[in-house]
């Protein structure tokens, strides 16, 4: 019933993956380098689903941190970039709408990246 279910995933992400390769191929300039990111991430989940179904639980682990590295990458350049413009354009007020995504992403690096590390060592230093 599991690989069903990962069958049915992979399915799915190549159907979205074809859509997206075809916005991409009709489309140019800021669009294409908007879809790339969503293309990367499918193709990191198809290949999470792969392993999976293949029993490779260790490589699927390496396949779900890339996918969050990815996710990640991308959100904070695009929080970068937002920022960025509207310090340049001296609209300080809008970069009050910024601050809840960074803490956002922060808590995200935090609880993905993070909390395990810190939890190894309060475990080590407790032996």
């Amino acid at each position: 019933m599991k690989k069903g279910i990962y069958i049915n995933l992979i399915i799915r992400n190549l159907i979205i993956m074809f859509f997206l390769f075809w916005v991409l191929s009709n489309n140019d300039g800021l669009v294409k380098f908007m879809i790339i990111p969503f293309i990367i991430c499918l193709l990191i989940s198809i290949m999470k689903s792969i392993c999976i179904i293949f029993d490779k639980d260790k490589y699927a682990s390496i396949f779900n941190k890339m996918y969050v590295f990815v996710f990640l990458f991308f959100a904070f350049s695009f929080i970068v970039l937002w920022s960025y413009v509207v310090i340049k354009q001296n609209n300080y007020v809008m970069i009050l709408f910024t601050i809840p995504f960074w803490i956002m992403g922060i808590y995200f690096i935090r609880k993905c990246f993070l909390k395990k590390i810190y939890i190894i060592k309060v475990i080590q230093n407790l032996m």
